[in-house]
């Protein structure tokens, strides 16, 4: 073989030189090609030749390089064993036990195409009827490979053509006009199986390396580091793709003189041929087909341009770009010379996207380059270079109005996840494109980890802000195999988002570089969104995961990334293996740069086998709830292992700041009562604790021991302590405390603040909940006006999807009539095949066949595509499912996009079937997980579906409402109750109230007349208990009726005439006051529903 390219990767032009001397002359040796513009044809022996048309099958099908790997290791042996002086010798030792002319013609283009001419000896003279001598002559610029490729295949009895013609060699630029002289050329065609086939093996032997555009063209702009070589170097180096090549593909490069000798069912002429695009040998080679601009001068009014490729389907190419303007030009002002931030470079859907955008006006040149990510034995140089695959002139007449530069980005190579991402197995599971919008300024990426575990780093950038504050905007979580990165952008505008990873088994020092995007935000909202607060690596979750092994602690949720509306948190860590500590903080992110510690407002509860952990959060924001492991064997070190983020969309008023947990506050003890750490002054509070092993528990000021200022808790049967403790008159702190043995010290365990008077009537104020009831009415009235908005949006959203349907069925009714007509043809074509008996006549015919074979799945395939188009407008479940069967079952390639958004489509359906099951069931569970789903659905599916998620989040806070006033019956102490239960005769609201609550429970009216009936009733046990039937209350088993009648009964109380009487009492009110209201609320969607339907 000769000898590999030495130029850098990036920068091969590999182009040949025509078959003349670089100064343009004429060869000193007469060329056959001069001789005449009729081809010249090698006889055969035994008779004539056909005449050219287009061959029936393709190269693929005839060409298996595989099967002929014996030819083409005797045109090497043959090769390195020395060069005969005649030609008949040489044909015979090539062509020798042939049975084939394919495989003699495959023979005899490895053979010339793998000669390095420049290694021929000096001595050797010129001699064009000589092997050894036609290559001295090459090498001294004399004759033509394709007049040598015609006396080989002469001598070895091969048809043979030498064709005369333009083609586009070095130094040709984009839509340059043809010339008679300039870029002449000779190649050949030779007889396979009855058709001609084209080979042109000087452009199979020899390129050009190196780059000629400085002559002319001032390189302005690249995004590859490697420098551009500007002496030319001829290398010489053996191509397959010019052996046998499709016509298809020849035209690009190749004019004949003769139109017949392009093989073409509709020859182009020359005006054509110099006006498409200048596409090259590897943009063919690699599978690319042109989607946007098939003409080599593209004009620009606007000032942009987007420049797209469909790729391969079976494997992927990276890009390049270099941009030029003409020499001397000075348009350009200054501070625009690098317009790497003017190009969005991105893949989507299978298509390559070069969007150019000229901050000023002028003429350029723009060279695309490119490399495919896997290795093809019969193309040498596949996967190792970057080789130049096409060029473009843009004229650009106006300057893009506003042309703001791209947000900076680290180790570029385009936008999107491309084959960095594929070589460490990561497979995108949202965002397969570069390029995102957002409308509220959040973003959600998800990649599926399918090569083992990895570490991963983040950058976000932003021309008017510092990286270092945009840290604070982008977090990632890792929750089981899927890695999830959240983007929260302060600003509207264009940011770029760098991601950096490696496997963790790897030993790599730094992170490369994976993958970046591009996020335009337009929200416009004057509420800026919440950063993030810090965390190492930008990373929340899991961050010590061998320490997490070796203790056994298992995290529930899993996930790291918790939303909480109510303000309520809870997590469980699991510790069956834990000997020693569980620590946490709690931060609350008040700006990039300020966080509040909130310890207090975290209460853990261990068991044996689990450390519960509950936060109240009562601002709106992002929170870090960190949690640390402290061993019994370890020394000074406590190590963090999990961080969770925790984001809270409102502020929640009354929620609780917990009692502060001394370090004996241990393993199995349990706190039922006061969780709130901040008690009002003068009151009496009813404390309910387990301590295990205590001897002694009481309440203390921590100021004072003496006797008065001690509360002794009584312990009951079931362990617990209780007890009614005066939290006195005066402001300060108490503590609880147990002692373990009559002549031990006490411990504390809990420390109270007790708050002063204002602090205390603030206090008392939110635990009436009148402030809560009137706030969360304003929110659930709130929430049902955005539903309106919503609604009203949706249908003018399904007005414009009608006229779009129409448009859609129109498309695919023509569609359709097309494929009819394909397929008449073709049945034509079959039935004239099948009845001719001249061969020549039925070679015609074969290819009339063909022609109509390839035009009747050409129209099937975009029948189909209209089908899914009008599917999807139509929102038609069963027709898009239908549809995505048949692109699957016929391997039809994405082209448009139109197969994700299909399946899209699908998910969407399904989402929003188990959210609509989730609303009627109007139960806490199925509407928290079907809101889940759809969080972790992409933004797509979240937007159309804004209205069935505002509806079920209303619902769920109301429930949730409901719940919590269930928990507040729950937890009235026996004190209250016992005081219900001594009424012999209550106040009329006191059993107004029960008769209410036991009515909603499903008694009867008529059997709470009489108070005793009441009292009969709540002095059931077990199952019939009113605490029990309480707890397994569905609001879904009260009628519409039934809610009329208890409001009826109601309508003349408030909960403060109600708490006056009796704060047991209120609390039953409170509680059926909600179920009614949600009882409405359920009416008046199932309303809206029957109207939407």
């Amino acid at each position: 073989m000769g000898c590999a390219p030495s130029t850098p990767e990036t920068q091969v032009s590999p182009e040949p030189v025509p078959d003349q001397q670089q100064n343009g002359s004429l060869p000193s040796e007469p060329s056959p090609r001069r001789k005449s513009k009729t081809p010249r044809k090698s006889p055969r022996r035994d008779g004539g030749l056909p005449e050219p048309r287009p061959p029936a099958k393709s190269k693929a099908d005839i060409y298996n390089p595989d099967k002929l790997k014996e030819w083409y290791q005797r045109a090497i042996t043959i090769k390195n064993y020395g060069t005969p002086n005649e030609f008949e010798t040489l044909a015979r030792y090539l062509t020798d036990g042939a049975s084939k002319d394919l495989q003699k013609l495959r023979s005899i283009y490895v053979w010339i195409t793998s000669q390095d001419c420049t290694a021929v000896d000096d001595s050797v003279q010129t001699d064009l009827n000589s092997p050894l001598g036609y290559l001295a002559a090459l090498k001294r610029d004399h004759g033509s490979y394709a007049d040598f490729f015609l006396r080989i295949c002469l001598a070895s009895d091969l048809p043979c053509v030498t064709i005369e013609g333009f083609a586009k060699g070095v130094g040709y630029q984009p839509g340059q006009a043809m010339t008679s002289d300039e870029f002449s050329a000779t190649w050949n065609a030779v007889l396979v199986d009855n058709y001609w086939r084209l080979v042109d093996v000087h452009w199979g032997a020899r390129f050009i390396t190196g780059d000629d555009k400085q002559q002319n063209w001032q390189l302005i702009d690249s995004d590859t580091s490697a420098a551009v070589s500007t002496e030319q170097v001829l290398t010489y180096d053996s191509d397959d793709f010019f052996f046998l090549v499709d016509p298809d593909k020849m035209i690009f490069s190749h004019f004949p003189h003769d139109p017949q000798w392009q093989l073409l069912d509709d020859p182009i002429d020359l005006k054509t041929f110099e006006d498409q695009a200048f596409i090259k040998r590897h943009f063919l080679k690699l599978g690319l087909n042109i989607k946007s601009h098939p003409l080599a001068i593209i004009h620009s009014g606007d000032g942009q341009c987007d420049i797209q490729f469909t790729l391969p389907m079976k494997h992927y190419v990276t890009f390049a770009y270099k941009l030029f303007t003409v020499s001397g030009s000075n348009k350009a002002p200054s501070n625009a010379t690098k317009l790497n931030q003017f190009v969005v470079q991105q893949t989507m859907n299978k298509i390559q996207s070069f969007k150019l955008s000229f901050p000023f006006t002028g003429k350029f040149l723009v060279e695309f380059f490119a490399v495919s990510e896997y290795e093809d034995k019969n193309d040498p140089d596949n996967g190792k270079f970057m080789n130049q695959i096409c060029s473009y002139i843009v004229n650009c007449t106006k300057a893009k109005a506003n042309c703001k530069p791209l947000p900076p980005t680290k180790g570029f190579k385009g936008f999107g996840p491309g084959i960095d991402v594929v070589r460490k197995k990561l497979v995108p599971l949202t965002h397969k494109s570069g390029v995102i919008t957002t409308e509220d300024g959040q973003v959600e990426i998800k990649f599926k980890m399918e090569g083992g575990p990895m570490e991963f780093a983040h950058f976000l950038h932003n021309n008017n802000i510092s990286d270092s504050v945009l840290q604070s905007y982008v977090v990632h979580r890792i929750v089981d195999d899927t890695l999830i990165i959240t983007v929260s952008l302060p600003e509207t505008g264009e940011y770029s988002l760098d991601l950096f990873g490696e496997l963790v088994q790897e030993d790599n020092p730094s992170l490369p570089h994976l993958c970046s995007y591009l996020i335009q935000n337009t929200n416009s909202s004057p509420d800026p969104p919440h950063p993030f607060p810090n965390a190492g690596n930008g990373m929340f979750g899991a961050c010590n995961k061998n320490l997490i092994a070796k203790h056994g602690l298992k995290f529930s949720p899993s996930d790291p990334f918790v939303i909480c509306a109510d303000g309520e948190l809870s997590v469980d860590v699991g510790t069956k293996g834990l000997k020693g500590r569980i620590l946490t903080t709690l931060e609350h992110q008040t700006s990039p740069s300020q966080f509040t510690p909130m310890n207090d407002n975290v209460f853990q509860e261990r068991t044996k086998d689990k450390a519960k952990l509950s936060a109240s959060l009562p601002k709106a924001g992002y929170y870090k709830l960190s949690v640390f492991v402290a061993p019994d064997d370890s020394s000074d070190a406590i190590p963090n292992v999990f961080n969770y983020l925790v984001y809270c969309p409102n502020d929640n008023t009354g929620m609780l700041r917990f009692p502060t947990a001394y370090a004996d506050w241990n393993e199995n003890c349990a706190l039922y009562e006061p969780k709130q750490g901040l008690l009002p002054i003068a009151e009496e509070v009813n404390f309910s604790v387990t301590v295990p092993d205590a001897t002694a528990v009481f309440v203390v000021n921590p100021d004072d021991h003496s006797d008065s200022h001690i509360t002794r808790l009584q312990q009951h049967n079931d362990g617990t302590w209780n007890g009614l403790v005066d939290t006195g008159n005066a402001s300060g702190d108490l503590q609880l405390a147990a002692q373990y043995g009559p002549n031990k010290e006490p411990q504390g365990l809990l420390g109270y603040t007790v708050l002063n008077e204002e602090q205390s009537a603030a206090l008392r104020t939110a635990d009436e909940g009148s402030a809560g009831e009137e706030q969360d009415l304003q929110d659930q009235e709130a929430m049902k006006k955005r539903e309106k908005d919503l609604a009203a949006r949706q249908k003018e959203d399904e007005q414009r999807r009608k006229a779009e349907e129409d448009a859609a069925e129109a498309a695919r009714k023509s569609a359709e009539e097309e494929e009819a007509r394909a397929a008449r043809e073709l049945e034509q074509a079959q039935q004239q095949a099948s009845q001719v008996d001249d061969e020549t006549k039925r070679l015609q015919a074969e290819q009339q066949l063909r022609r109509a074979k390839e035009e009747a799945e050409k129209k099937r395939i975009e029948r189909i595509r209209k089908d899914l188009k009008a599917a999807m407008k139509k929102m038609n479940q069963e027709h898009i499912q239908e549809c995505l069967k048949l692109f699957e079952d016929n391997d039809i390639p994405d082209i448009d996009g139109d197969y994700a958004e299909a399946q899209e489509i699908i998910l969407y359906f399904e989402t929003k079937k188990m959210l609509s099951k989730a609303i009627k069931s109007r139960e806490i569970p199925k509407l928290q997980k079907a809101l889940d789903s759809v969080k972790k659905s992409n933004r797509s599916i979240q937007k159309k579906l804004e209205l069935e998620v505002s509806k079920a989040e209303r619902i769920l806070e109301s429930l949730k409402h409901i719940q919590k006033l269930q928990h507040a019956i729950m937890k009235l102490d026996q004190k209250t109750i016992a005081e219900i239960k001594n009424y012999s005769s209550p106040p009329a609201e006191v059993h107004i109230v029960f008769r209410v609550t036991l009515f909603l429970l499903g008694t009867k009216l008529k059997e709470t007349e009489a108070w005793n009936d009441v009292l009969v009733h709540i002095g059931k046990l077990g199952r019939e208990s009113l605490k029990r039937r309480i707890t397994t209350f569905k609001v879904t088993s009260v009628t519409t009726e039934m809610a009329d009648k208890a409001n009826r009964l109601l309508e003349p109380y408030s909960t403060a005439s109600i708490r006056k009487v009796s704060s047991g009492a209120a609390t039953f009110f409170v509680w059926s006051k909600g179920v009614i209201k949600e009882v409405y609320a359920k009416k008046e969607d199932d309303s809206s529903d029957s109207e939407e339907h």
